[in-house]
């Protein structure tokens, strides 16, 4: 499983603010630990290497995975996830992409961007928020 759904932080969230114990709310968090269980562990950084970020959007939830290729295969440096707000909603899919995609860098920025010190092929050169 690549990515988390964001929506499954939802039912969770509303059973911190009301205490209560129903079953949709037990089965998200079975899911929930039964997901975190089963993903690989996070690799760190590799500056010489490209950075890879996957995004999605399900159920007005954008979720992405920030990777490096190891071998053959992608290992995963973290993951996102976040609700979408209603603004964004309510613009065409193609456009909440886009979105999605933006947040996405944004949310990896730390990651990715700001490094004293190194200057290699991969990374992106900022002027606040603002690509140059």
């Amino acid at each position: 499983m690549w990515t988390l759904s964001g929506a499954l932080w939802v039912p969770l969230d509303k059973t911190l603010k009301q205490i209560s114990q129903l079953k949709c709310h037990l089965q998200c968090i079975e899911q929930l630990k039964s997901a975190l269980s089963s993903v690989l562990s996070l690799k760190l950084p590799d500056y010489s290497e490209p950075f890879h970020l996957f995004c999605d959007i399900k159920d007005g939830h954008m979720t992405a995975v920030l990777s490096q290729k190891h071998g053959v295969a992608f290992r995963p440096l973290c993951y996102y996830s976040k609700k979408l707000d209603n603004v964004t909603l309510g613009l065409p899919p193609c456009v909440q992409s886009v979105v999605a995609a933006a947040e996405a860098v944004l949310a990896s920025a730390e990651i990715v961007l700001f490094i004293k010190d190194l200057c290699t092929r991969h990374l992106l050169l900022w002027s606040g928020l603002v690509l140059v």
